[in-house]
């Protein structure tokens, strides 16, 4: 992506940075679309289940995506020392209390529907 869309003279040291960002924008389209499709056509009161899932995603975005190349530029082009420390921390462990906390929503929704099942 890198070669492809000349981000060298763009970036600098960041172009890998931005060609991942591409990368995962354009997967992103897809798997956006997908999950908006399945929520339109998704039964009416299954459809708070959907938008609490597509708010964790989000949040998990914003770490994986926004925390990362907020922590790419702070550490490569403003060299703040001890910044690569803290925004490795805030990032992988963001990404993994999101992470967490969306497997417990996964499972409070499941123990929903099988009690929406058996009455």
């Amino acid at each position: 992506m890198v070669d492809a869309f000349a981000l060298h003279s763009f970036a600098g040291r960041m172009s890998p940075h931005f060609g991942e960002l591409i990368v995962w924008m354009i997967l992103g389209v897809f798997l956006v679309a997908a999950a908006g499709a399945a929520f339109v056509r998704s039964p009416r009161e299954d459809r708070h289940n959907g938008l609490l899932l597509m708010g964790a995603f989000a949040v998990l975005v914003l770490f994986a995506v926004v925390v990362d190349l907020m922590h790419a530029v702070v550490t490569n082009k403003l060299g703040f020392p001890g910044a690569d420390l803290l925004f490795t921390v805030i990032e992988d462990g963001g990404e993994q209390v999101v992470l967490t906390l969306t497997c417990g929503l996964a499972v409070l929704i499941r123990r929903e529907l099988r009690s929406r099942e058996a009455s």
